[in-house]
């Protein structure tokens, strides 16, 4: 069996990054009507991640922010007031 890493914000990243890209080009299982009823999640785990991730990040006072001048993702301080964390209302 292989040994879990400990998360790291490094490693948030670029698993974050790893998901965005399968989202982004449609490679991947949404999660049906059923698994919203039965609380299950696609095999494939891509949006299971998102969820954990998200809610990671927010455990930290982060939030995953893209940056369009670099085209890369970073975490960053969730601001005061801000209304939608991590597509949730606050």
């Amino acid at each position: 069996m292989r040994e879990r890493k400990p998360l790291t914000k490094e490693l948030a990243i670029e698993t974050w990054t790893q998901v965005q890209h399968l989202i982004e080009v449609g490679a991947y299982e949404e999660r049906s009507a059923e698994h919203y009823e039965t609380g299950t999640w696609p095999e494939d785990g891509v949006e299971e991640s998102v969820v954990g991730l998200e809610n990671w990040a927010a455990r930290q006072g982060l939030e995953f922010e893209f940056n369009h001048d670099n085209g890369k993702w970073s975490l960053v301080g969730i601001e005061q007031g801000h209304d939608d964390v991590g597509g949730y209302d606050a």
